[in-house]
């Protein structure tokens, strides 16, 4: 995603995905999810019913069903979660990739945030930059033209699209003007973008597949690495410096977890821009440090980040034109290629090995392929892409065998009456031999897994007897923890993620399954 950089004016209204071919003229077909009216006083015997959220869905013709589903399940997440903070009032939400065909309908709400904006201009940038995805009052607008919507492959993209741009709204009630407004400094882009990056991801988490810690935190933390110094996203063409759009989350990501009140300290920071403050003044006063403090914390932290591929899986490349990069630590090969992709759709691939995923990365001058396999493939693997123009491109990797496991610790569930039995830990407890939880205590940054070594605060649990799902969604469905805590699991181990806020005292994770089993771990986290 990236923004307009033609005005400052354009690009605080505007969120660009990439370059899209407008589609040829399709006529315009709205659905709708109808107003709530008011709920009838239920009787002793009436059966609970949902009521509908106030949003409107209008979409192009050509924006096929599974989109619309998707976008429409994240969108009614979205508007009930974000609800808690502040009145999101009734939405309307188009998507469409031909902006001439809606421009009479959005352009009120566009001129309500920004009355000098005209109409002709408005189009005319929207085109030159490629369409984007935008909010203004009370309307968001996806575009279904960008490359990124268009890969059929690419459902994360569309699942966190629009909780992102309804963040903006979230932004735009807290601080009690227009969506894009000039009268009000929002404070740093970074800031604004990527908070509503990472609220979007999260209210993606779980849907086809869509992970927010290998998806967004894994890849962000890959992609910044070597971006731009954060001080250098605060305004002007910040989406045009080096790898902002994932240096953005991951800095917000950062500051939510080391700030008082983790989320509700960013709702507390717009809030009190909203009453009155400098953004300046409001970032200090929610989330407990400078902004020239956080910057600093924020690149000692990016700077101790070390990501390292294995280079011992690449092959020779029948390909010449191709380099094999390695493998990154989530098991994604990396190629660097030449610059032959033009479409992200219709991509034809061959292999000898299951494929279970591809993507792209980099530069246009830099430009990277991606490549996962299944678990249960090994050895060498060829594959063979088919790009839109008949371009062809192979790539050559090897997946070693999976070490055999080996029988972990044995341990056997503590009494109800004992004492202390590790660092941090107080007591485990089961009913069923089958499933066992072992408290591991806190554990060192270096023991932890890459994707988690920037947690300040996190203790480990030895799970048997079941596989931990991966996804965020699933995790807390099976695990009973504190709310503000997050889970994370790699194999059998369970980690839970501390805010620095949380009061010292004794916590609990519990697991119970459909057939009775529970197993529970109550642990101490002392400031």
């Amino acid at each position: 995603m990236k923004h307009f950089s033609l005005i400052l004016l354009i690009s605080l209204l505007l969120t660009s995905c990439a370059n899209a071919t407008p589609l040829p003229t399709i006529t315009p077909s709205q659905t709708s999810t109808v107003i709530p009216s008011a709920t009838p006083k239920p009787t002793s015997t009436s059966v609970p019913t949902t009521t509908p959220l106030p949003i409107t869905y209008v979409y192009q013709d050509d924006v096929p069903i599974n989109g619309r589903l998707l976008q429409e399940q994240v969108a009614q997440t979205a508007y009930a979660y974000y609800s808690q903070y502040t009145d999101l009032g009734t939405l309307t939400i188009y998507t469409f990739s031909d902006i001439k065909q809606y421009i009479d309908l959005i352009y009120p709400a566009i001129r309500y945030d920004v009355p000098t904006y005209s109409k002709s201009k408005f189009v005319q940038d929207w085109v030159n930059g490629g369409g984007g995805n935008f909010a203004a009052k009370d309307i968001i607008v996806v575009s279904s033209g960008t490359p990124e919507w268009k890969d059929s492959r690419n459902l994360c993209y569309k699942a966190k699209n629009v909780a992102h741009e309804m963040f903006h709204t979230v932004q735009s009630r807290l601080v009690l003007h227009g969506v894009s407004g000039p009268q009000v400094d929002f404070g740093p882009e970074w800031l604004r973008e990527g908070s509503a990056e990472v609220m979007g991801f999260q209210r993606a988490d779980g849907l086809n597949g869509c992970s927010y810690q290998t998806n967004a935190i894994g890849w962000w933390k890959e992609d910044a690495k070597d971006g731009a110094l954060l001080k250098e996203t605060e305004g002007g063409n910040f989406s045009g410096q080096p790898k902002f759009w994932s240096l953005a989350p991951w800095a917000v990501d950062y500051l939510i977890q080391i700030a008082p009140q983790g989320e509700k300290s960013l709702i507390q920071y717009y809030t009190e821009i909203g009453s009155g403050k400098s953004w300046r003044d409001a970032f200090t006063s929610a989330f407990g440090l400078s902004v020239a403090d956080f910057y600093t914390k924020f690149e000692g932290m990016r700077n101790r980040q070390e990501i390292v591929m294995d280079t011992s899986l690449c092959l020779k490349q029948s390909d010449s034109r191709v380099k094999c990069l390695g493998r990154k630590p989530n098991k994604d090969y990396v190629f660097r290629i030449p610059s032959i992709i033009t479409s992200y759709d219709d991509w034809k691939i061959k292999s000898n090995c299951e494929i279970t995923g591809t993507g792209t990365g980099g530069s246009q001058d830099q430009l990277l392929l991606l490549v996962s396999v299944s678990e249960q493939t090994q050895g060498n693997c060829e594959v063979n892409f088919t790009f839109p123009g008949d371009k062809q491109l192979t790539v050559d990797f090897y997946v070693p065998v999976p070490p055999t496991p080996t029988a972990g610790p044995t341990f056997t569930p503590t009494p109800d009456n004992s004492t202390r039995i590790g660092e941090g830990c107080v007591k485990e407890s089961s009913n069923n031999n089958g499933l066992l939880i072992h408290c591991l205590g806190r554990l060192a940054k270096e023991s932890l897994p890459t994707s988690l070594q920037d947690r300040e605060i996190v203790y480990g649990f030895e799970i048997t007897g079941i596989d931990l799902p991966t996804a965020g969604s699933e995790l807390n469905k099976l695990v009973d923890h504190p709310k503000n805590f997050l889970l994370a699991a790699d194999g059998n181990i369970l980690y839970v993620i501390i805010p620095p806020s949380a009061p010292s005292n004794d916590y609990s994770v519990n697991i119970t399954l459909k057939n009775g089993s529970f197993a529970s771990a109550i642990y101490n986290w002392a400031r």
